[in-house]
């Protein structure tokens, strides 16, 4: 679906980069989807993605199994004469503790939180290797972090996701508001996730410098299937307004499945809504938000 004309034109129109989740059986099929999209004047960038039995996502256990996998893309597409123009790490817990966690009642979160921790310990520096290692074969990559890594390295040790110490090129943080709003259960409102998203994009512009980047959305769900999106296209304008205002204009939108489905006009958006005048008064709930994970 990726290599036709009605998933490659919008990109092409709008002048946005596509970035394209990698599964191990992805593999035989990406030097044609690349060649489709050089053709079409798409750039790409690739999200290599283990099978949900291996966790998924690039984390402290998962080291040898994700690295493997990265190098499998790069040597494949090095041999087509197809590099990609960068590899996104993608750095969460395991997908089967995610899920555990977010389940969890109000009660038992912290006791899932505590078995996340106690499961995560792997140090997980074959991450710094790699992020070395692409770049010495021209191949940059960016680390794609949650937001918890704001507040410091004990959360990149709690959930098992080590950020600091690699040669990323840019540290993009989801910071996606519809998902903030609704996986707080009721205690941050809209207005609150829009404030935490300005705060939390002034702590990446503290953290990270120029390679800060941020990823807004959701516009459609992702790999757990009922991610809350948002309710509608002026929520992206005020997101991406508010971004541009705190300094980030190296934005990616999630996801493109949702932008197919719901119209490219929300590519326009990304593309064209220009900063807020004012920057966002932060609210309370947002402030606290921000302090319980450690951030500043």
């Amino acid at each position: 679906m990726l290599a036709t004309d009605r998933a490659l034109g919008p990109l092409r129109r709008w002048g946005v980069e596509l970035s394209v989740a990698v599964r191990p059986w992805h593999l035989p099929g990406l030097p044609a989807l690349l060649r489709s999209a050089r053709d079409a004047g798409v750039v790409v960038s690739l999200w290599p993605m283990l099978g949900d039995e291996d966790g998924r996502w690039a984390n402290a256990r998962n080291v040898a199994p994700y690295t493997a996998l990265a190098r499998r893309i790069v040597e494949a597409l090095a041999a087509a004469g197809l590099p990609p123009a960068a590899l996104h790490i993608d750095l969460e817990p395991p997908i089967a503790e995610l899920r555990a966690l977010l389940g969890a009642g109000r009660s038992s979160w912290l006791a899932a939180a505590r078995s996340l921790a106690a499961r995560s310990r792997a140090p997980g520096q074959g991450y710094a290797a790699l992020a070395g290692e692409l770049a010495a074969r021209g191949v940059p990559t960016s680390a794609v972090v949650v937001p918890f890594v704001l507040g410091g390295g004990v959360w990149e040790r709690l959930l098992g996701t080590p950020v600091d110490g690699a040669a990323w090129e840019r540290v993009d943080v989801m910071l996606y508001t519809s998902i903030i709003e609704g996986w707080s259960r009721g205690w941050l409102t809209r207005a609150d996730a829009r404030a935490f998203l300005a705060l939390c994009c002034r702590a990446a512009l503290r953290r990270y410098g120029a390679r800060a980047a941020v990823s807004l959305g959701a516009v459609g769900t992702g790999a757990l299937g009922d991610e809350p999106i948002y309710r509608s296209i002026d929520e992206l304008v005020d997101d991406v307004a508010i971004a541009r205002a705190e300094g980030i204009e190296d934005l990616t939108l999630f996801d493109y499945g949702g932008v197919l489905a719901r119209g490219d006009d929300w590519l326009r958006a990304l593309v064209e809504t220009p900063a807020r005048q004012q920057p966002l008064v932060p609210t309370p709930r947002a402030r606290a938000a921000l302090w319980v994970m450690g951030g500043r």
